[in-house]
């Protein structure tokens, strides 16, 4: 993920007061894969970009 959709990650997550194993419990992934998706080594695939975006009322460009 480019920085500024990484920065959106963490900020929708934090904006809802969610550590990153919060969200890794609601997206059934590792912590690790969230870490992983907010410092930009991975990016989430498709089906879980899509569950974000439902998650966070946010567009699924947002995620991917």
């Amino acid at each position: 993920m480019e920085n500024t959709k990484r920065n959106t990650l963490v900020s929708l997550r934090k904006n809802k007061n969610w550590t990153q194993r919060d969200l890794a419990e609601i997206m059934q992934v590792s912590q690790q894969a969230v870490s992983e998706w907010e410092q930009g080594t991975r990016s989430p695939t498709f089906k879980k970009a899509k569950k974000l975006a439902d998650l966070f009322e946010t567009p699924i460009e947002s995620f991917l």
